[in-house]
């Protein structure tokens, strides 16, 4: 049991750790934003009016933001 879990968690550990490091070098080059989740992106900040998200977002964060919506 223990062989075959092994290599399914080395698959997944090493999976959420490319992710992360794209996830990194990818957020560097982009204009200022909330803080993106792994895997979910920012859509947890939009909300069901997402032009008074927006416009909340671009409050705080400057007139160009960055958001990502999943990966």
């Amino acid at each position: 049991m223990l062989l075959l879990l092994l290599p399914i968690l080395s698959f997944l550990l090493l999976s959420l750790f490319l992710i992360l490091l794209r996830y990194r070098r990818l957020s560097v080059q982009l204009p200022p934003g909330p803080k993106p989740w792994p895997i979910l992106g920012t859509i947890l900040h939009v909300g069901s009016m997402p032009h008074v998200t927006f416009a909340r977002l671009s409050q705080v964060h400057g007139p160009l933001i960055s958001l990502r919506l999943g990966t």
